[in-house]
């Protein structure tokens, strides 16, 4: 709940988009993203969550649906995002979902910037879940957000990584950038 209230006074003063990335894989940043938007989305607040994993998307398999298209696809046809959403109406989620590429070029960051575009007038919140800083993509996903949190694994991330991290996400234009600490 209380949660639920500081993304809902966040979202009255000025926040509209969030990546959450991490230095390195495997660090929580879905299970984290997941649980922001829930958490945002039981304020009573539209919640987008949005797979823009590029090299490794994976929120479709992790919610447990059977999903052909993702949103790249309907992008690349010129097709409404509405087609491959899928609104989970007892948690107040909207998943704009991604699928692996499938012999095809995996999303860019151009893309994702364009999805977000896209989505910005239709959601009080977007919730993005990211690539990590290795990605050669994060620098296009972070410009296209207003804040960041970057989820970090206690035993394997140190904070000079951190730090780094949060000043190259400064650099492509985030305002603010926090930090879950997950202890995995």
């Amino acid at each position: 709940q209380q949660i639920a209230e500081r993304m809902s006074d966040a979202i009255m003063s000025g926040l509209h988009s969030v990546i959450v990335t991490s230095t390195q894989g495997g660090e929580g940043r879905s299970s984290v993203a997941i649980g922001l938007a829930m958490a945002a989305a039981a304020s009573g607040r539209s919640v987008a969550l949005v797979d823009a994993n590029v090299e490794c998307p994976k929120l479709g398999d992790e919610l447990r649906l059977d999903l052909q298209y993702g949103w790249v696809d309907t992008i690349r046809a010129g097709l409404p995002i509405k087609e491959i959403a899928v609104h989970a109406v007892e948690d107040g989620v909207t998943l704009i979902p991604l699928m692996p590429p499938k012999g095809k070029n995996a999303a860019t960051g151009h893309e994702v910037v364009q999805l977000l575009e896209l989505l910005k007038d239709k959601f009080e919140l977007i919730i993005v879940d990211g690539p990590t800083a290795q990605s050669t993509q994060i620098h296009h996903c972070a410009s296209a957000v207003d804040s960041a949190i970057i989820v970090r694994d206690m035993q394997r991330t140190d904070t000079t990584a951190i730090n780094e991290f949060s000043y190259r996400l400064r650099e492509s234009g985030v305002q603010g950038v926090g930090v879950v600490e997950n202890f995995i």
